[in-house]
């Protein structure tokens, strides 16, 4: 690393100077993040979030909350967003785009006008279209387990997602861990249809091999105006149903039914 050398009696100081400390620190930056990160150059500061704000036929609009990359040594942070994405949001990828603009326009002794300032700026698009970087949201890595890798810390259980074709107007996560001796399945999931069923609700399928056909060992509950009822997930053939038999209560359709629910089946 270069420094500068100060020396008495009147050194002239140039805008090289100041680019040498802008430089010196800029790059000490960036390689103590980048070992920080486990040599990655581009990743989250903690991790995302996001609320589900509506749901209608045409998919879910989610709140992206405001929160910080670290890109190439530096952190840069956008806004809370709004987004309309599919039921299944992990169907088409979501860009944290970044930009440079230059602002402070000055005008220098040769009577031309010049940018005195660069800023990076990034936002949250389903559109990359003129971004000078990109990145999908959903895929980047998060400091925390960045920084776990650096230094041999192994997760000794991680939850998987599970791909599901959705019925009936439902959406949300179905996530496993593969565990020594049985798979932990967690289910959250919720609709926005109002059409009236008559009968068990069909949820999900998936060509998961060990929820082909199964019976959770526990039950999923449904708040009422009377009480709680509860239903275990069946599957048959793929197909996954709650054995709740609507109507009930003041429940006649899918949206007065989130299903959650954490059960295991052996191996």
């Amino acid at each position: 690393m270069n420094k500068i050398k100060f020396s008495e009696g009147g050194q002239p100081v140039y805008l090289d100077d100041l680019q040498l400390l802008q430089d010196n620190d800029t790059s000490a930056m960036a390689a103590l993040v980048k070992m920080l990160g486990n040599g990655e150059n581009v990743f989250l500061f903690q991790k995302g979030g996001w609320d589900v704000i509506e749901q209608d036929e045409s998919g879910v609009t989610v709140l992206i909350k405001a929160g910080t990359v670290i890109a190439n040594g530096e952190f840069l942070s956008w806004e809370d967003t709004n987004l309309q994405v599919p039921y299944n949001m992990m169907e088409e990828p979501v860009y944290l785009c970044i930009n440079t603009v230059e602002a402070d326009r000055r005008q220098f002794d040769d009577g031309q006008e010049r940018p005195c300032r660069i800023a990076r700026k990034v936002h949250i698009s389903q559109d990359n279209t003129g971004a000078a970087e990109y990145y999908n949201y959903l895929e980047l890595p998060v400091l925390s387990d960045l920084v776990k890798q650096m230094v041999g810390i192994k997760e000794p259980e991680s939850w998987q997602q599970i791909t599901a074709h959705f019925f009936n107007g439902y959406s949300g996560t179905i996530k496993y861990k593969e565990l020594g001796d049985c798979y932990r399945v967690r289910v959250d999931i919720r609709s926005n249809s109002k059409a009236t069923i008559d009968g068990s609700i069909l949820l999900f399928a998936t060509d998961k091999t060990f929820l082909q056909y199964f019976r959770s060992s526990c039950e999923a509950y449904v708040r009422t105006g009377n009480g709680v009822i509860g239903g275990q997930l069946l599957g048959f053939e793929g197909n996954v149903r709650l054995d709740i038999q609507l109507p009930f209560d003041d429940a006649s359709c899918p949206a007065d039914v989130p299903v959650r629910i954490v059960f295991e089946l052996p191996k």
